[in-house]
C-alpha cells in the first residue's frame, strides 16, 4: 500500500517534468525507476535536460583555426530560472562574429521545484496510505 503510494507520486510528478520542455523540438521522456533500496524516482537520458536543470560550469568556445563563431543576438531562452515552464524561446536578428565566447548554464533548478510542489501532497497521501495499513493490519 505505501509503495503503491511512493510509486504513485512519483508517477505524478512526471506531468511536471514534462511542463518543462513543453517547446522544446526534441522532447525527452521521463520514466519512473525503483531503486535497490526501495525508493522510487525520475529518470531522464538527455544530457540536455539534465544541463539545464542543473547548470553548467564556465567554459570557453573557440572558433577552429582560421575561422569564426557566427551566432545572432539577443537570445533569448526557452526557460528561466526558478519557473517550470517552457517558453518559445529564439535567437536574435543581428548577426555577430567572434573568435571565441565564454559561456555557462544557468542551472533552473527544476527538479527542487517539483519536489517541493510534492511535498504537501505525499505528505497527506502517505498519511492516509499509513491510517489504511493500519486498519488493514488490524491495529487499532
Amino acid at each position: 500500500m505505501i509503495d503503491e503510494t511512493v510509486r504513485q507520486l512519483a508517477t505524478d510528478s512526471i506531468e511536471l517534468f514534462n511542463k518543462t520542455t513543453t517547446t522544446w523540438s526534441n522532447r525527452p521522456s521521463f520514466t519512473v525507476v525503483k531503486s535497490s533500496t526501495a525508493r522510487y524516482g525520475v529518470k531522464t537520458d538527455s544530457k540536455r535536460w539534465n544541463w539545464t536543470d542543473r547548470g553548467t560550469r564556465l567554459r570557453t568556445i573557440r572558433a577552429k583555426p582560421g575561422g569564426v563563431l557566427l551566432f545572432k543576438v539577443p537570445f533569448r531562452a526557452k526557460s528561466k530560472v526558478g519557473i517550470l515552464r517552457s517558453f518559445k524561446g529564439g535567437r536574435g536578428r543581428k548577426w555577430v562574429a567572434a573568435k571565441k565566447v565564454r559561456h555557462k548554464i544557468r542551472a533552473r533548478g527544476w527538479t527542487q521545484i517539483i519536489v517541493k510542489r510534492l511535498q504537501p501532497k505525499a505528505a497527506n497521501r502517505l498519511r492516509k496510505a499509513l491510517i489504511m495499513a493500519k486498519q488493514d493490519e488490524g491495529f487499532r
